[in-house]
């Protein structure tokens, strides 16, 4: 992004420098759990200390992201360029159910037109796997996640236009 976008770089390096910051604070949490998942003494509170602490990191890096730089994206590279991306990165390396997961998250809470165009993106085949056998799941996996917490009342926020 950076090479077709100069007056990126500081954001890209911001957001590069929260990933370092990010990373460590994971570990913890993944011991906490493993160690609540065991019955460790001590293990539940150690779990809500790790999770505050990934929370301060994680939770402004996520808002500097769509607010700032997903607002970048479409003046800084072509949709050709951002779908061979999005091909390599988030959909090759990943299995059909994880797919699922991240493809129902991404629409849950959409508007019918910003639905409509995301799940258009999908190829046919993989489109109705993904909307008509593994929705089912993730539908009442995520209104549980949501169900009760300060996340719930938060719309999905719109897809911009092509300009």
């Amino acid at each position: 992004m950076v090479q077709c976008n100069p007056d990126a770089a500081p954001l890209v390096e911001r957001m590069n420098a929260d990933h370092r910051t990010i990373e460590p604070a994971i570990a913890p949490v993944e011991e906490a759990a493993r160690d609540l998942r065991a019955d460790h003494p001590g293990s539940g509170e150690a779990l809500g200390a790790a999770l505050s602490r990934l929370s301060e990191v994680l939770l402004p890096h996520l808002e500097r992201e769509e607010r700032e730089m997903m607002t970048l994206v479409p003046t800084s590279i072509t949709d050709a360029q951002w779908r061979a991306w999005d091909q390599e990165f988030s959909i090759e390396p990943k299995g059909m159910q994880q797919l699922g997961k991240e493809g129902n998250w991404l629409i849950d809470g959409l508007d019918d037109s910003s639905r409509d165009h995301v799940v258009h993106l999908v190829p046919p085949v993989p489109r109705f796997v993904l909307l008509r056998i593994l929705d089912i799941r993730h539908r009442h996996d995520f209104a549980a996640l949501w169900k009760g917490t300060d996340a719930a009342p938060i719309p999905s926020q719109p897809i911009p236009k092509a300009a």
